[in-house]
């Protein structure tokens, strides 16, 4: 199966959240990310759609690339949305314990 037709849940878009969003997206994976917070949200949208456009001024990615990139990103808090990913996804354990 191609990148193209797999996709990523990513649950917290802290730092490591939202660059994990922004690279697979990048690569061509569609991407749900889920925070339970808003703010956490809007702050990892700013960072990968900051992030993206860097790419494409710097001659990385093209912009229509970096704007498709961003269009395969869904952003919730509801992290029920998660459970339509197929069971073979896989967890990273940051310590926090959460």
């Amino acid at each position: 199966m191609e990148a193209a037709a797999r996709t990523v849940g990513v649950l917290g878009t802290g730092t490591m959240g939202a660059g994990i969003t922004r690279l697979t997206s990048q690569v061509g994976y569609r991407v749900i990310a889920c925070d339970r917070s808003v703010a956490a949200l809007e702050k990892a949208q700013l960072y990968v759609r900051d992030g993206l456009a860097r790419f494409a001024r710097k001659g990385v990615i093209s912009e229509s690339d970096a704007r498709s990139a961003y269009e395969r990103v869904r952003w919730t808090v509801n992290a029920e949305e998660l459970t339509l990913l197929r069971p073979a996804a896989r967890t990273e354990n940051d310590g926090s314990g959460r």
